[in-house]
């Protein structure tokens, strides 16, 4: 049987078309009998009532399987989501924990001393450069890392780091030693010694540059500063340490061919473009000392002597007034020089006239000659060779024999008189003269005699032969 509606086909005995819906209108067969078709339409409605129950029935345990298909699904994704924040949260926490390690300088450095004992070197030289990118002026770091690059040969590394060390201002003495030590060490196992002179000229700490002082070459130090001189000049050069000073004095650069400095030497007059080096024991080179020098003598002024060419009554000293050093004279109108007679102090003015020329000779300089014509004469008729005479008469007096005596000079003493000087000597040959040591003073005016004495001041005194006291005392007439 076929629906009407959409001839779909149908079942037996069906109600309505499971396709489209539409009733089916069934028409009993009135050649059945009356009953049979009671029981059939009575089943057949109580097949419909089954089918749409048992339909009923799928229906609801459909939904319900639906129902709880949607609960699962729900309790499921409840368990995913909560699983995913669990990860989440988790990976956050690791990260985190991550961050912070990646930030903290205890950790890194941790990290990099323990890879550091597994000898994974990269990973070590890792962690310590992050540990320096959070302090990087932690210079106990910058040690241990310049560590592990020299144990992995890699000086370069080696080297620029620990040059970080030595130009930080925060670098303590210590730290300074140890890092300038580590250099040098390298620098000697290279034989770079001018490089450990080029570090060292950069240092300023004092205490450093004097404990490696051997490796740095320190420039020379003259003794003359450069400019214009007007006298002979001596000039040291001198250097700290053990090594050699080269020097040139027309200018150009010094080198191990140049003149050695072997002591002082004079700088006479001229122009002197000095250059200097000193090369230490491992070869190092100093800095270049430079200085130019002129040197042009000053005229030297003719001495100055206190007293006037002339005549005189009685006797003057005769002395140089002012810088006496260097000074020479003669008595006999002779050009004075080195050879002359050395101007030690006041000279005595002798009787008679006398030509004085005096001259200066000093550091290579002579001056103008000063000259003065002095004549003595004393208003006595008592000379020297009458001083002579009662001199030889005392002598004989004393049962002295083979005494004679020469004439010093004259002096003059204020308010006492006028006095020759005369030694006594002993003749012992023909040749042979012995001085006594005795001096005496004969009076110029009447002859008296004294004994002339010098004290241990120099001072001379003048010891009275004629009167001596009643207690035997001698009398000190007059010092000198």
């Amino acid at each position: 049987m076929k629906c009407p509606n959409c001839g779909a086909k149908l079942e037996s005995n069906s109600l309505y078309c499971e396709t489209c819906g539409e009733d089916i209108h069934i028409v009993p067969d009135y050649e059945n009998d009356g009953n049979e078709f009671v029981d059939d339409i009575l089943a057949q409605i109580t097949d419909e009532a089954n089918r749409i129950r048992e339909k009923e029935t799928q229906k609801r345990r459909k939904e319900r399987t639906s129902q709880r298909k949607r609960k699962r699904r729900a309790v499921i994704q409840r368990c995913v989501l909560l699983v995913l924040f669990g990860v989440v949260l988790i990976f956050g926490v690791i990260c985190w924990i991550s961050i912070k390690r990646q930030n903290s300088f205890d950790y890194q450095i941790y990290l990099a001393r323990k890879y550091n004992e597994e000898q994974k070197v990269d990973l070590a030289i890792r962690a310590y450069n992050r540990a320096l990118d959070l302090q990087p002026l932690d210079i106990s770091t910058k040690f241990e890392l310049a560590d592990v690059y020299f144990l992995s040969n890699k000086s370069v590394e080696y080297e620029y780091l620990l040059r970080e060390i030595v130009t930080d201002e925060n670098a303590q003495t210590d730290q300074l030693m140890s890092a300038y030590g580590k250099i040098i060490g390298l620098y000697k196992s290279q034989g770079k010694y001018q490089a450990i002179h080029n570090l060292l000229g950069f240092c300023k700490n004092e205490t450093v540059k004097a404990h490696y002082k051997d490796y740095y070459a320190l420039p020379p130090e003259l003794s003359l500063k450069e400019g214009y001189y007007t006298e002979v000049t001596p000039l040291t050069i001198t250097a700290s340490g053990n090594g050699i000073i080269y020097y040139t004095l027309d200018g150009t650069v010094p080198d191990e061919y140049c003149s050695v400095y072997q002591g002082p030497f004079v700088l006479d007059e001229g122009e002197y473009d000095l250059s200097t080096i000193f090369i230490n024991e491992y070869g190092i080179r100093s800095d270049v000392v430079t200085a130019k020098y002129h040197i042009e003598f000053e005229n030297l002024p003719a001495p100055r002597i206190n007293v006037l060419s002339g005549e005189y009554r009685t006797p003057e000293d005769i002395e140089v007034v002012g810088d006496a050093e260097g000074v020479y004279y003669t008595t006999d109108g002779s050009m004075p020089s080195v050879d002359g007679i050395p101007y030690t102090g006041p000279i005595s003015m002798p009787l008679g006239t006398t030509w004085f020329r005096f001259v200066q000779i000093k550091d290579q300089r002579v001056s103008e000659i000063t000259e003065i014509q002095v004549t003595l004469n004393l208003q006595t008729k008592f000379h020297v060779e009458d001083a002579q005479r009662v001199l030889t008469e005392y002598a004989e007096s004393q049962g002295k024999s083979n005494i004679f005596f020469n004439y010093v000079k004259i002096i003059s003493i204020e308010d006492v008189g006028s006095f020759y000087v005369l030694e006594e000597c002993f003749r012992e040959s023909e040749y042979v003269t012995i001085k006594t040591g005795n001096v005496y003073a004969v009076n110029a005016l009447d002859g008296i005699i004294f004994v002339l004495e010098i004290d241990e001041f120099g001072i001379y005194n003048l010891i009275d032969l004629i009167s001596p006291e009643e207690d035997g005392e001698v009398n000190y007439v007059q010092n000198y």
